[in-house]
């Protein structure tokens, strides 16, 4: 069977080459001439609406990626140095951002503001988070029709208790211990006690550092946005009015504006985001004599291979595709640094684990320094813990030190579908891990045991690398969630600071000299398509296109569970939304 389905996509790739290679060697040939921005230019950079960390390591061949925090970071950095851009606007509609991927936008408008190129919002939806961003902007400029909803923060969980006692299926869980709370979902039908607490201290500080930082923005104080607050829901000329923004204006009035800039010409001066990604930072004069790789480690820690979950629209970190990007780097001599970028939840332990090994090998030959992003919870704090610099924006979620054991034990539902089972066993403990055969008590003690026994293991060895004694570890894991600010506070990290901030540490560390201009070198490369094609990788050409059809054709269903999802759970890990974990 395996084998039809090799020749079946075999077979579809050769017809796809067949009829489009006129167009597949066009853009082959396109994509080596260089980018040409007009002058007078107006930078468009569109917010998708979920932003990921990094684009993917294999390029979809038909269509348009949405932009990552990565493209518009660096597209903000080139256009303050780029004579031929004249402003950047960064339009939003429904966007779901992680607070800490927003605190790096906002330190990269500052930058470009400085720069003295104006940076405007464009807002279709305002949003308590686009309202985040938006503030640090010039103007913040509404659709006369946006649709204006500052409702808070509602960190709802989703539980599944009634659900599986419908179906007849019991979770056996073992969770590390009362403050995990991804273990709690299949077996509460509400938070506990001291997930609630985890939650609420987590959104209060969150709070404490985003609020003060809008009002300083928008020159307002506590009483407006409590008012702000209580309106909730207005109508966009209202939010002019309360100064939330400052404009209404249709953005085709703006592209009429910006189109020509006062000239005869039709030249078309609004460049979108991932035009202006082709554009190389050396182009622009973003070049230093130090060498400082970026790699990113990004998605649920799961398997060996790196990869992707469609219908999700999330992304997969494996061992062996990631530890092959960072032997590579370790192996370069022309690197001079090296900033590891977490944005992770956590995952499957023995993935997380050899990470973790190999970023201790990498700290043993270059200089390291680990950035959060929005998460790096679980295994995304294993993977980190052991560099010998830790660097957290002040809204990252880390620590949540701890860790889950689950098996669904299922007997009940195959009884009311009329399914059964019978079995032949060597050993005593055969069907331990049978769906259909509940544990014995010593079992569980088994399980457990062995649960606590490498919990303190990690306890342990994160109280060697941290300088910490073994309870202080303690006192801070068994599934307690922590932001930068107060992982920075209790030890867990060592400071609060951005990527940026992360880089320009790495490039001291190198011996650079304070503001030094440096060239940065991201990790992993992204492969397109045509570049598979013409390395003769047939297998990767397959999965490229394969993944790019079926993300396409699931996008409507994709974008409707990502505006209401709660959580997904993934292998060994519920993901919830970033104020709620």
């Amino acid at each position: 069977m395996g084998a039809f389905f090799r020749q079946l996509f075999a077979t579809i790739l050769a017809l796809v080459i067949v009829l489009f290679g006129g167009i597949l060697l066009l853009a082959v040939v396109g994509s080596s001439k260089k980018t040409v921005i007009p002058a007078h230019a107006t930078l468009e950079l569109v917010m998708p609406t979920s932003l990921a960390e990094y684009p993917p390591t294999r390029e979809k061949p038909f269509g348009d990626r949405p932009l990552t925090l990565h493209d518009l970071r660096m597209s903000l950095r080139k256009a303050a140095v780029d004579k031929k851009i004249d402003r950047v606007v960064i339009r939003m509609g429904f966007d779901d951002m992680g607070w800490a991927s927003i605190e790096e936008l906002r330190q990269e408008i500052a930058a470009t503001r400085k720069a003295g190129k104006p940076v405007y919002a464009y807002c279709e939806w305002l949003t308590f988070k686009n309202e985040y961003l938006g503030a640090a902007c010039d103007s913040i400029w509404l659709a006369p029709d946006a649709f204006v909803i500052l409702t808070g923060i509602n960190g709802e969980r989703e539980f599944h208790k009634g659900l599986m006692d419908k179906l007849g299926i019991q979770m056996r869980v073992h969770k590390i211990e009362k403050y995990k709370a991804a273990g709690e979902i299949d077996i509460r039908t509400e938070m506990s006690p001291e997930a609630r607490e985890n939650a609420q201290w987590v959104m209060d500080e969150t709070m404490k550092h985003v609020v003060p930082q809008i009002l300083a923005d928008r020159k307002q104080d506590q009483a407006w946005w409590d008012g702000v607050l209580a309106q909730a829901v207005m109508r966009a000329p209202q939010a002019v009015e309360l100064g939330l923004a400052d404009r209404l204006v249709y953005w085709n009035d703006l592209k009429d504006q910006w189109q020509g800039d006062g000239s005869s010409d039709l030249t078309n001066r609004i460049v979108g985001g991932l035009k202006y990604a082709d554009v190389r930072p050396a182009e622009v004069g973003l070049r230093g004599k130090l060498r400082i790789a970026v790699i990113h480690a990004q998605g649920a820690i799961a398997g060996a291979k790196s990869g992707a979950n469609p219908l999700l629209g999330g992304s997969t970190m494996g061992h062996e595709t990631l530890n092959a990007e960072i032997r590579k780097v370790a192996a370069d001599k022309s690197i001079d640094a090296v900033v590891f970028r977490i944005d992770s939840p956590g995952g499957d332990t023995f993935a997380s684990d050899v990470i973790r090994q190999q970023v201790e090998r990498l700290s043993s030959k270059k200089k390291v320094v680990v950035s959060m992003g929005d998460v790096a919870g679980s295994g995304g704090y294993m993977i980190a813990y052991c560099a010998p610099t830790i660097m957290a924006n002040a809204t990252t979620r880390t620590g949540s030190i701890g860790s889950i054991f689950q098996i669904p034990y299922a007997k009940g539902l195959m009884d009311k579908i009329g399914i059964s089972y019978d079995r032949v066993t060597y050993g005593p403990n055969a069907t331990m891990i049978s769906l259909f055969v509940p544990w014995t008590a010593q079992q569980e003690s088994l399980v457990i045991k062995t649960h606590w026994a490498g919990y303190n293991e990690w306890v342990a060895d994160v109280a060697i690398k941290r300088h910490m004694t073994f309870d202080q570890v303690d006192g801070l894991a068994r599934g307690r969630v922590w932001t930068g600010t107060q992982a920075a506070a209790n030890g867990l990290i060592d400071t609060v600071g951005t990527l940026d901030d992360a880089i320009a540490l790495a490039a001291k560390l190198a011996g650079g000299a304070a503001g030094e201009m440096v060239s940065e070198v991201h990790y992993p490369k992204q492969v397109s398509f045509f570049e598979a094609i013409q390395a003769g990788d047939f297998d990767l050409a397959r999965s490229i296109l394969a993944l790019s059809l079926f993300k396409d054709a699931t996008a409507p269903v994709r974008n409707a569970w990502e505006s209401t999802r709660d959580w997904v759970l993934t292998p060994e890990l519920a993901i919830m939304p970033e104020e709620s974990r």
